[in-house]
């Protein structure tokens, strides 16, 4: 599994690669310390399954880097970093487009496992209901609905200067 880690604080991010490795020690960790890294790697081409992402970047306020992350990559699970361990924080979080919610201050190889079979099984849950919103189930092409979201991801991937 390929994770994109975007963290500030060096030292957390070393104990969540740790962390990471001690899952499975086939986890392709790649560290950046900013959203404009992060969107840089990703604009690079590379396939990432999920980002670890703090909501205390230098480069973006709060709740903007995994909402700007999913928002462009969709197919990205995207599991928030964030030192507070408030349930109405992470509540928010997730209805921004993140798939779970992770306390710092909780980062050992138990947490982080569940944090990413979460957001892996709610990331795979969202793109089955996105194909049964947008696939016509007898014809299986897009629907009218599946058409008008493919136009308007590829007007505002125009406009951010993405080509799809």
């Amino acid at each position: 599994m390929r994770v994109l880690l975007v963290e500030d604080d060096i030292s957390c991010a070393e104990s969540l690669m740790t962390a990471l490795l001690e899952i499975d020690a086939d986890y392709a960790i790649e560290h950046v310390t900013s959203v404009a890294s992060a969107l840089s790697e990703l604009d690079s081409g590379k396939a990432y399954d999920f980002a670890l992402v703090d909501l205390g970047l230098p480069d973006a306020d709060s709740f903007e880097a995994p909402a700007k992350l999913s928002r462009q990559y969709p197919e990205l699970g995207v599991v928030a970093l964030t030192k507070e361990t408030d349930q109405g924080l992470a509540s928010a979080v997730i209805r921004l487009g993140a798939q779970d919610f992770l306390s710092k201050g909780d980062c050992g190889p138990l947490a982080v496992d569940r944090a990413l079979r979460s957001a892996m099984e709610r990331r795979e849950r969202e793109l089955a209901l996105k194909d049964v919103v947008n696939i016509d189930s007898l014809t299986g092409v897009l629907n009218r609905r599946g058409a008008l979201t493919f136009l308007e991801g590829r007007a505002s991937s125009h406009r951010i200067g993405r080509d799809l």
